[in-house]
Formats: structure tokens, C-alpha cells, sequence
């Protein structure tokens, strides 16, 4: 389905990457029609693509191919955004990972947290251990 580019809403509170990659979006920029269509929600908020989204806007074009995917709470949206960033196109930087582990983390969701961030048991609990700490005392 194709959307207005204009009716996209980015939400970079809901978006896992910290930062754009210019060049990136340049080199998307110069094949748009190559690129698989982004993803976002039934309210046009953003789920995956920020680039593609933003390659298109540079190129020029209107309109871009999208996935609608129903979502029921922002947690959801960003838990989806951190999924399929992690499995596709530019990978989430440590730094990237590192931020969405301590921002999600809540005790019961560590198995899935690492698995969706592709990175050790180890590594996530360095990252969450003072939260991890904090929470228990609470």
C-alpha cells in the first residue's frame, strides 16, 4: 500500500537508533525503487525504514510503499522497531542496543530483550546491571 511520505509521523522516542546515517540515506536515495517498503502502524507512525523513509523524501518522491502492522501500546511500537532493526538493512549500533536495554528493561523481559538485540547474556547484563539492581530494591 502506498502512503503519503508527508503522512508518516516519526517518532524518535519510539525509534531505537539514536542517530541518522546520512550516507546511507544517500545511497538509498539514489535507488529508491529497490528498496522493500517500509513499515508502520495503523496511526502512519513509523515501525522501520527511517532511512528508506528519508531516501525517498531526498530523492524526491511523494509517496513510498508501506506495511501496515496493527499495534495496540507504544511499548509494542518500539519493541517492533528495535525487532526489526536488528534482523535487516543498517544493524542498530552497540551504543543503539546498549540504550534500548536499559530504557526496556523491567526484570521479566531479559530473555527477550537479548534475543531481540542479538547480543549475549553477558554483554546485557553489564549493560542493565544497575537498573537490574535498582529494580530489585524496589
Amino acid at each position: 500500500m502506498k502512503k503519503l511520505i508527508n503522512d508518516i509521523v516519526i517518532r524518535m522516542d519510539l525509534y531505537p537508533r539514536q542517530e541518522v546515517d546520512n550516507k546511507k540515506v544517500q545511497e538509498y536515495s539514489e535507488n529508491t525503487d529497490l528498496l522493500p517498503a517500509i513499515i508502520i502502524n495503523q496511526d502512519n507512525i513509523l515501525i522501520d525504514g527511517l532511512h528508506r523513509l528519508k531516501a525517498n523524501k531526498q530523492a524526491g518522491n511523494k509517496e513510498i510503499e508501506c506495511i501496515v502492522e496493527k499495534t495496540e501500546s507504544e511499548n509494542e511500537i518500539y519493541l517492533r522497531a528495535i525487532e526489526t532493526n536488528a534482523t535487516h538493512g543498517l544493524q542498530l549500533s552497540m551504543k543503539d542496543k546498549q540504550s534500548v536495554a536499559v530504557k526496556l528493561y523491567d526484570l521479566k523481559n531479559r530473555e527477550r530483550l537479548i534475543k531481540s538485540l542479538s547480543v549475549s547474556p553477558r554483554t546485557f547484563d553489564g549493560w542493565v546491571s544497575n537498573k537490574s539492581k535498582q529494580l530489585k530494591q524496589e
